[in-house]
């Protein structure tokens, strides 16, 4: 009996003295659920604060759209209320010249060198050229849209300047060539290709500020013509309508070609009858 009774003892005084050791094991392990739970919410509230900013960026997104939206029908009454110019007399002065230079029929292009219709335009001028080797003329018109294509097209314009049309158009094809590689050092490094001088170029083109200059009598060509974008064709003074395809090209070309083998057969019977 009574080594039972001290056998009671003995396990009351080590449950008394593991009530610490388990109470402070206790509340460690509290501290780090409270740790765990902080660690937790501060996610969570990261994760609104994502949701929150994207919702801000679609609901500007949405507005802008709206807006946008609204301006439309102005935008559109605008344009039927401008008449649009079908025809207009467009004047070859100093440009670009590549084709029969004596031909009949005149295409123009007013083209810009950071379009992406104008370089899809490229491969059908090349096949109307080919297709009409003795009657038509193709002359390109600068319509610069921004600071980068005001540079491109001033690069071009004093490859002219200094190796005639040829420069031009070899300018021309090797930035259609290279839409990647469009800094002045890449335009140097073509301008020195054509056989210009590269630091005559190089300081031509530090220049900015004399650039607008080049193209005004395009820029004022353009405007009688009602041009608005890029690539804007012109076919012996009529602008070509629709789609840009080879088919509608040759519609035209023909027709002036018939127009003009009539005025040429007037001028003769005029003659004969004086």
């Amino acid at each position: 009996m009574k080594l039972m009774q001290r056998m009671a003892c003995l396990a009351a005084l080590a449950a008394f003295a593991a009530a610490p050791a388990m109470a402070q094991e206790n509340q460690t392990t509290d501290l780090n659920e409270l740790k765990k739970g902080q660690d937790e919410l501060r996610t969570e509230m990261q994760n609104l604060r994502k949701e929150v900013e994207q919702l801000r960026v679609e609901l500007r997104k949405t507005l802008a759209d709206v807006k946008t939206a609204q301006a439309q029908p102005t935008r559109a009454r605008n344009r039927r209320q401008q008449p649009q110019i079908t025809s207009c007399d467009v004047t070859i002065g100093d440009s670009p010249v590549r084709g029969a230079k004596d031909g009949k029929v005149t295409v123009t292009e007013f083209a810009s060198f950071t379009c992406g219709w104008c370089m899809r335009e490229e491969p059908t001028l090349q096949k109307v050229m080919k297709a009409y080797p003795n009657d038509v003329k193709v002359v390109y018109k600068n319509f610069p849209r921004n600071a980068i294509d005001m540079r491109l097209h001033a690069a071009a314009v004093f490859a002219k300047q200094e190796k005639g049309d040829e420069g031009f158009w070899a300018m021309h094809d090797k930035i259609i060539a290279n839409p990647k590689n469009r800094e002045v050092s890449d335009l140097a490094g073509y301008a020195e290709d054509i056989g210009i001088d590269k630091a005559k170029f190089e300081k031509f083109m530090s220049d900015e500020s004399n650039f607008a200059k080049l193209f005004t009598d395009d820029r004022s060509q353009a405007s009688k013509c009602g041009v608005r974008g890029t690539p804007t064709i012109v076919i012996n003074g009529k602008r070509l309508q629709g789609q840009r395809t080879f088919e509608n090209y040759k519609a035209m070309i023909d027709e002036a070609l018939k127009g003009g083998d009539k005025a040429a057969d007037a001028k003769k019977m005029e003659k004969k009858d004086t």
